[in-house]
């Protein structure tokens, strides 16, 4: 997609990179932070100023983001530094983080972490990945200035920029290979813009997404993007429920203990103890016509992972899909803008494509003057068609897209709500054509 830019202001190109001296170092990042994008005031030689990306309404993007079910986008500016954006394999120099904030705000600084802080037990993340030494700064399209980052300095490095508002991109110049060579992502933890709001506030409830490609990247509908079929297929098919769990239990004790050291830098939680797989009852599926005449829900849990899977029913017995929900490991880092698969809505067969509505938790907004936390809770969808003997599958994610249904929910004063305490807020219902185009229809 193409990079939007506008206002361009005329600016000479810096004939150097800024010293490193420039670049001053910021707070040391210990442990899981906790700290809200909506609460992120600091006085550190600017004078007071706040992270405006939780204050005003602001869009932040990335070039690319690593094929991976565990790192997310979002993971850029969640406050906490045990997660971080992957860019994709082999971008590196070139690789660039966006942001637009309104023209009357004010920016100090920006803030970045020169790569993945996090030290797991006995993996460095921050020496085995790639880390960032330079970058240039552009405002509105113009370049602005270019920086040096220390390399080997785990902590928040601030690039002062003391400018008026609009769009910005950072782009890496050069990166530092890491010891992992097989790694080759630019990962940064933390990333925020200091400064002082205008007049425009971000809504308690509006989410920050951080989109893909572009700040305006908003892409047609149907708004899906494919389900990796192999990342959870385990057999072709199975004769029942039994058979599958007897053979899938063998398999997952025999590789637990691999796949623990593989992902455990990605989750902060204790691993599952026994693998379990088990039938878990599902909703009638509605409209069931050929190939898709009945179902199956089973629970798989092992290692980092815990979910229930949906299986179809064929002539030789079950075969699973790459849908899942009741997802207890989805959000092991406690990101606030994730969404996670939970509460299997409805099962319908349509133009072909068998249907999964799903309803799950998304971003959390804590209001620091108020104490009230605001939690979004949104439908998305999964679905899979028959592409001659495999499957084809298709997903809209309310982390990337706009939800199927919306509420809120607060929590304030040691009360909480739960999402079947309060009613939807926005309700659609849906068509799909035999391409997987969504027709939306407004409910209420």
């Amino acid at each position: 997609m193409v990079f939007g830019a506008c206002g361009c202001t005329e600016r000479s190109r810096p004939k150097q990179s800024t010293p490193l001296a420039s670049v001053a170092p910021s707070r040391v990042l210990q442990g899981p932070a906790s700290v809200a994008a909506s609460d992120a005031s600091v006085t550190r030689g600017l004078g007071t100023v706040q992270d405006l990306l939780g204050i005003v309404p602001a869009k932040v993007a990335v070039s690319s983001a690593v094929r991976n079910p565990r790192d997310f986008p979002e993971h850029l500016i969640d406050g906490n530094p045990n997660t971080a954006w992957n860019s994709r394999t082999g971008d590196l120099a070139g690789a660039w983080i966006a942001f637009r904030v309104p023209a009357d705000a004010h920016i100090d600084a920006i803030e970045l972490t020169a790569g993945y802080v996090r030290v797991k037990g006995e993996q460095d993340l921050f020496r085995m990945n790639h880390r960032i030494k330079r970058v240039e700064i552009l405002r509105d399209g113009q370049p602005l200035k270019v920086a040096g980052l220390d390399v080997e300095s785990r902590v928040l490095q601030r690039v002062p920029i003391d400018t008026a508002g609009g769009e910005f991109k950072v782009l890496v110049k050069e990166t530092l290979p890491g010891s992992e060579v097989k790694w080759r992502e630019v990962v940064v933890s933390e990333f925020r813009v200091l400064g002082k709001p205008g007049s425009e506030r971000r809504g308690a409830s509006e989410r920050i997404v951080v989109s893909i490609g572009s700040l305006d990247a908003t892409p047609p509908e149907p708004i899906t993007q494919e389900l990796d079929v192999e990342s959870r297929a385990f057999a072709p098919e199975s004769p029942s429920v039994d058979a599958f769990c007897n053979d899938w239990l063998v398999w997952a004790k025999a590789h637990a203990a691999a796949e623990i050291a593989e992902t455990e830098q990605w989750n902060d939680s204790a691993p599952v103890a026994e693998p379990v797989c088990s039938e878990v009852r599902l909703p009638p599926l509605q409209n069931a016509a050929s190939p898709w005449t009945d179902v199956k829900g089973v629970r798989m849990a092992w290692a980092f992972h815990d979910a229930t899977h949906l299986f179809v029913v064929t002539p030789k017995g079950i075969r699973m899909t790459p849908i899942y929900f009741d997802d207890q490991r989805g959000n092991g880092m406690g990101c606030p803008a994730i969404w996670s698969r939970e509460h299997l809505d409805r099962l319908r067969v349509e133009s072909g494509w068998l249907i999964a509505t799903i309803d799950g938790t998304g971003p959390t907004n804590y209001d620091r003057d108020t104490h009230v936390q605001t939690t979004m809770y949104q439908r998305g969808l999964a679905m899979c068609r028959m592409a001659g003997k495999e499957f084809h599958c298709l997903e809209l994610n309310p982390q990337y897209a706009p939800s199927l249904a919306t509420k809120t929910y607060r929590s304030a004063g040691g009360r909480a709500q739960q999402p079947d305490d309060v009613p939807w807020e926005r309700e659609e219902d849906f068509h799909v054509n035999e391409k997987g185009e969504i027709s939306r229809l407004r409910v209420r």
